[in-house]
């Protein structure tokens, strides 16, 4: 019997890195010019557990400092449908300096999260790399 489970724990673990990177988890989103950054938890969404959201946790400025934000609670990304390996698409999220919600997708590349945004059908087009904290 011993053969077997070892089989079947051998065949679980090459299994899994064809399911992808898994985006949840604590993300650190790059800094504005003034060095203050936002940590971002990504989980399944409430209402809809197949898909990804995140929500603001805490601003930080260039020390690391915890900053007193308004927006903190705040959702950021809403609704990541999962496309293929390491890629979610259909979403949208919140850019915090214009105050508007824009259609995204991201693509995960061992702890760096690329996250997109984008305006006027996809022609005007902001992309950050997210580094994973957890």
């Amino acid at each position: 019997m011993r053969p077997t489970l070892a089989a079947l724990a051998l065949a679980l673990a090459t299994a899994a890195p064809a399911l992808g990177a898994d985006a949840t988890g604590l993300w650190r989103t790059e800094p504005d010019g003034q060095g203050r950054y936002l940590e971002v938890r990504i989980d399944p969404c409430r209402r809809a557990p197949a898909l990804l959201c995140g929500r603001i946790v805490k601003a930080r400025d260039r020390t690391g400092t915890r900053l007193d934000y308004p927006h903190e609670g705040r959702w950021m990304i809403r609704n990541m449908k999962p496309d293929g390996p390491d890629r979610w698409r259909d979403g949208r999220i919140w850019h915090p300096i214009h105050e508007a919600v824009f259609p995204a997708h991201m693509e995960i590349s061992g702890r760096i999260l690329q996250i997109s945004g984008c305006a006027l059908g996809g022609l005007i087009c902001e992309t950050q790399g997210w580094v994973r904290l957890e």
